[in-house]
């Protein structure tokens, strides 16, 4: 196993943070949920043409969170995340990272590891996978992440998910983009 996949957290022996959702859970489903409301919506990005998403999703749930915690809504370095795992994959991982950009548990894992982040005035998104850079320790940020939670594939669970904290989501590109409004997504089947 390579050392990028071991660094993923993904493929490795040790046990995953991760916890699974469960469905039996007793929480009340409220009928909305919209965290702008609280303050805790950070500003729409572009990720440029790299498949970067893995960074962007999860960072942006972080800092929703974040400021629900503190009440600072503040700006993680999704560059950061992304060379950390670049400088680490062989030939052969940073050409599946060009073109697979899916793996958010890489974010949460890398933040739980570390457990400090830069923020994204002192380490800003660059549209490029790069090298690591030298941290300055002293304007390193506790995200408060110490687990997270994979949403098993259904709407209620994503429901419970949603109804306690911000959430990050994947989704697969497919044909159905081809009408993508890049306000608001929907699909009816």
């Amino acid at each position: 196993m390579s050392k990028w996949l071991k660094l993923c957290g993904i493929c490795n022996k040790r046990k995953s943070n991760a916890k699974l959702i469960k469905l039996g859970s007793r929480i009340s489903i409220p009928r909305e949920q919209d965290f702008r409301q609280h303050g805790a919506l950070p500003e729409v990005q572009d990720q440029g043409h790299i498949p970067t998403c893995w960074a962007f999703g999860p960072l942006a749930a972080i800092e929703a969170a974040y400021q629900l915690i503190t009440g600072k809504l503040l700006k993680f370095s999704e560059q950061e995340i992304v060379n950390h795992y670049w400088s680490a994959a062989s030939k052969r991982e940073k050409r599946l990272m060009r073109n697979i950009g899916y793996y958010s548990e890489l974010t949460f894992e890398y933040l739980i590891s570390k457990g400090k982040i830069s923020l994204a005035a002192d380490y800003p998104y660059k549209t490029a996978f790069g090298k690591c850079k030298r941290l300055d320790a002293r304007k390193l940020v506790d995200p408060l992440v110490r687990g997270y939670i994979q949403v098993p594939n259904d709407e209620v669970a994503l429901q419970i998910a949603v109804a306690t904290q911000p959430v990050t989501v994947a989704l697969e590109i497919d044909e159905v983009y081809n009408n993508y409004n890049p306000e608001v997504y929907s699909y009816i089947s």
